[in-house]
């Protein structure tokens, strides 16, 4: 950028700052009150299972009058990574439809285990086969062995591993929301077909020549990544109380030795990620969902969606972003509430 550019970008993107802050001392919005027919007399229980030797906290929400019979659980699996269960809470209207849903904080952030100097005191929280591995004993110690599987972002990448795990017998059926199979052609899909496309030419030039350099400790670029994260992210503005209890909350040391410095660019664990080619194996009905303005671009999910041979569809939310169950909590309550109904007792067919 010409530095005239530059210093106008610099004096945006703090006028922006300051703005938001200068609005600190309104009071978010809830997720529940954000979700259409979300009800208020569900019932709580929380506990903790250990997995090598961390304590991962788990959220069980159920209707007062318990389960109805049909139904299977809910399982949910949140992004980040490390970005705690809190964002995803608006799914827990599925809990007012009659079924369990649960949550749980993955160690290493939340109310789980925390760990300081990762590589060196956990560096299995560093590699995707850990995460497997307490999915499963979440599960295991809940006492389910039939269930429905739901995951987010990095948690959308979990998901569709265990699908082909030696654990996926288990899933009945399957909701991937902005989720990715290989992290270098997610990173080249997003600059193609987002930055490119959705910002300023000198926006998106100074992005790429940023991530090229490495330079992420740049001034300008985190303000913009910021900025960024209400146009890709959620586009629900200020953001909800569930979104910030979970950025509040999260993991940094985690998020950046597996995702890399930002939502906007791919490094650590995710740029030797690649598992596309094994999609084919995925049994479970799958329902794929992404948002307009999602950091997972269309191009992106149709690559995943055209691997799974039980699709059921993939479903794009127009006004949403990559958090799409809470820019549009009601239609995507509704749409999933329909595909777990129809998966709840279906033998799966290939």
């Amino acid at each position: 950028l010409e530095p005239t550019m530059s210093l106008l970008l610099l004096r945006l993107l703090s006028a922006v700052s300051a703005s938001a802050l200068s609005n600190a001392d309104f009071k978010p919005w809830t997720c529940d009150e954000i979700t259409p027919d979300m009800c208020d007399d569900l019932t709580l229980m929380m506990g903790s299972v250990q997995v090598r030797n961390l304590s991962v906290q788990y959220y069980v929400y159920s209707p007062r009058e318990g389960q109805k019979n049909g139904m299977l659980p809910l399982v949910t699996v949140h992004g980040g990574p490390a970005f705690t269960h809190n964002y995803l809470l608006p799914l827990k209207q599925q809990a007012c439809r009659g079924r369990k849903v649960i949550f749980y904080d993955q160690a290493g952030c939340g109310e789980s285990t925390r760990v300081a100097n990762v590589s060196e005191n956990a560096p299995w929280l560093l590699t995707i086969d850990y995460y497997i591995e307490e999915l499963h004993a979440v599960v295991q110690h809940l006492g389910i062995d039939k269930f429905h599987l739901f995951g987010n972002s990095w948690g959308g990448l979990l998901v569709l591993k265990f699908a082909f795990s030696r654990y996926m017998d288990m899933i009945q059926g399957l909701v991937v929301s902005g989720g990715l199979s290989d992290g270098i052609q997610y990173a080249a899909m997003q600059r193609e077909y987002l930055q490119k496309t959705m910002l300023p030419p000198a926006l998106s030039k100074y992005m790429v020549k940023i991530q090229t350099e490495g330079k992420f400790d740049d001034p300008k670029y985190k303000a913009l990544s910021a900025r960024l994260s209400s146009m890709w992210t959620t586009r629900l503005y200020p953001y909800p109380q569930c979104f910030l209890d979970s950025r509040e909350k999260q993991n940094e040391e985690i998020y950046t030795l597996v995702q890399g410095p930002d939502e906007f660019s791919v490094a650590g664990v995710l740029a030797q990620t690649n598992f596309t080619g094994e999609l084919h194996k995925i049994t479970a009905p799958t329902l794929m969902t992404h948002g307009r303005f999602d950091t997972m671009t269309l191009p992106q999910q149709q690559i995943i969606a055209n691997q799974i041979p039980n699709l059921h569809r993939l479903i794009t939310y127009e006004q949403s972003g990559h958090i799409t169950f809470i820019d549009n909590a009601g239609e995507y309550n509704e749409d999933i509430a329909a595909f777990l109904s129809q998966h709840d007792q279906q033998p799966i067919v290939m």
